[in-house]
């Protein structure tokens, strides 16, 4: 009986001094990270570095939760510090470049990204990453040549064929932009669901590995909204080249998958008013009104649709909207006296 008192005596005595590790606060940290608790990560990570100042992961991780809880500043800072300590941590410059985008310094955001390339050529999250800091400041030829690079590395990097087409479309390649959507909408149409949370929002999109969370969604092709984009930024292509028709097919199929986006009714309904179906298009801009009031566009593209029509107090009545709403500069008067 007494050595049994002793043994628990003992066991009570280790496990009231037992301390976690900073590696034990970081590993559990990363798994609140991935359970979207980031004010609990970040607490651990805290502690990991309370425990361990110089640890590089742990500031870098803390940096990463802090970017989901919009502490943006913070964020910079412990990425900075990481890189402070670790001056080769590629995946802390690809962080920092980021948070950079979201607070619109772009041309910061290059350089990070161009030093986590420097440590790592094959990184290709920093390509497709630098890509949009170019997008940002309309180096569309720099676009595609990272979209490029990042699919070289990453072939069916869907994003990353999407935002290339975007980028030829605003250079008039409308056919490499086609080429390029049609890409995305393969790979998509066999997708398994695996999806993840980037850091940066644009459209975001964009982030190593260590910069994600994992999130498997369940989703199918036909209900993944970013496949509904994809139909929608190739209609697009589509009416730049004229091909109204086919145009309308693929604004159908985004909306068959999105119905909740005025833009793919608002597009439908102009190229549909291309093709002189009126009637059709007032209907279309009418939804996308519906969807979005505040649309002065809408409003103007109905007027001109009714007025086609011979509806002349319907149409002046939709330009006077557009013009309350915010429409300058277009004059109304050779159709409303």
């Amino acid at each position: 009986m007494k050595t049994t008192i002793l043994i628990l005596l003992v066991l009570s005595s280790i496990m009231s001094g037992y301390c976690q590790s900073s590696e034990e606060y970081l590993n559990q940290g990363l798994l609140k990270l991935s359970e979207k608790d980031y004010q609990g990560a970040v607490a651990d990570f805290t502690k990991s570095i309370e425990l361990k100042p110089k640890a590089a992961n742990s500031y870098n991780s803390r940096g990463r939760a802090k970017v989901y809880l919009q502490d943006y500043k913070g964020a910079i800072e412990d990425f900075t510090t990481t890189i402070e300590i670790y001056p080769e941590f590629a995946n802390a410059y690809n962080g920092r470049g980021n948070v950079k985008i979201i607070l619109h310094d772009y041309q910061g955001a290059i350089e990070d990204f161009t030093k986590a390339i420097e440590i790592n050529p094959e990184y290709v999250d920093a390509y497709y990453n630098r890509s949009t800091a170019k997008d940002s400041l309309r180096d569309y030829k720099g676009v595609i040549a990272d979209c490029s690079k990042a699919i070289e590395l990453k072939p069916n990097f869907i994003e990353a064929h999407n935002n290339r087409g975007l980028a030829k479309a605003k250079l008039q390649d409308y056919l490499g932009a086609i080429a390029d959507f049609s890409k995305a909408i393969k790979i998509d149409s066999t997708n398994t669901g695996l999806s993840f949370d980037k850091v940066t929002s644009k459209t975001a999109n964009n982030q190593s590995s260590e910069g994600t969370v994992d999130t498997t969604k369940s989703q199918t092709p036909e209900t993944n909204p970013k496949r509904a984009v994809y139909y929608y930024n190739r209609g697009n292509a589509f009416s730049k080249l004229k091909n109204y028709q086919t145009a309308i097919v693929d604004f159908s199929a985004a909306i068959k998958i999105n119905s909740k986006f005025s833009a793919f009714y608002s597009n439908r309904a102009s190229a549909n008013a291309a093709l002189l179906k009126y009637k059709t298009a007032i209907a279309d801009y009418t939804k996308a009104i519906e969807l979005s009031p505040g649309d002065s566009v809408a409003y103007y593209n109905r007027g001109m649709a009714k007025i086609a029509l011979e509806q002349k107090d319907e149409g002046c009545a939709d330009f006077k909207k557009a013009s309350d709403l915010g429409l300058k500069d277009i004059d109304f008067s050779k159709y409303c006296k």
